[in-house]
């Protein structure tokens, strides 16, 4: 108010470094609210869902993966194979997520999609335009599904928060976890 009033020439704590705010979120869903908002979903979402949940990629990775980048021997995915999420992910190094049963049963039901020139390249393609999803769209049906299925508190981004704490729970090291999510220090 001083400054503002004339009676200083400046703000004497301008240069003071401001804490950072904790903006984070840790909200996780529980299998009956993960089940809930999966009935609630649309049928392009739940494999993305199920997905996410299984390897804690963000959601630009998830609908950025192309099909060089899954471990697959005769066109199907192979269990306990790895998906390499590249150097374009929010990290800039490539990094390995294994492929569980539950992340090969999505695999191997996605469908190539043809196009006339070639196959595109990519994992999860909506089939009417020929290209993937945008990562808008699968957020918002998300987030529109959590709401119908009354579940609070969650966007796209808390299924990794929730795969990362099923990995917590199965034993599985943290440096592990933190290789696989593409963490550099242990902040979940």
């Amino acid at each position: 108010m001083a400054k503002r009033w004339g009676l200083v020439p400046r703000n004497p704590v301008e240069d003071v470094t401001k804490f950072r705010e904790d903006n984070s979120r840790d909200r996780v869903l529980f299998p009956d609210e993960e089940k809930a908002v999966l009935e609630e979903a649309p049928d392009f979402v739940r494999p993305i869902v199920t997905f996410a949940v299984n390897t804690g990629m963000r959601l630009g990775e998830i609908v950025n993966l192309k099909w060089t980048d899954v471990g697959r021997k005769d066109g199907r995915a192979v269990l306990g194979g790895w998906i390499r999420v590249g150097a374009e992910s929010k990290g800039h190094r490539a990094r390995h997520v294994p492929i569980n049963q539950a992340v090969k049963a999505v695999l191997d039901a996605q469908k190539r999609v043809a196009t006339e020139d070639g196959f595109v390249p990519h994992v999860f393609v909506n089939v009417r335009f020929k290209k993937h999803y945008e990562p808008s769209s699968v957020y918002n049906s998300f987030k529109a599904a959590a709401e119908r299925a009354r579940v609070e508190g969650v966007c796209f981004h808390t299924l990794r928060h929730t795969a990362v704490s099923r990995m917590v729970a199965a034993g599985v090291p943290d440096r592990i976890i933190m290789r696989i999510v593409g963490h550099t220090t242990r902040t979940w």
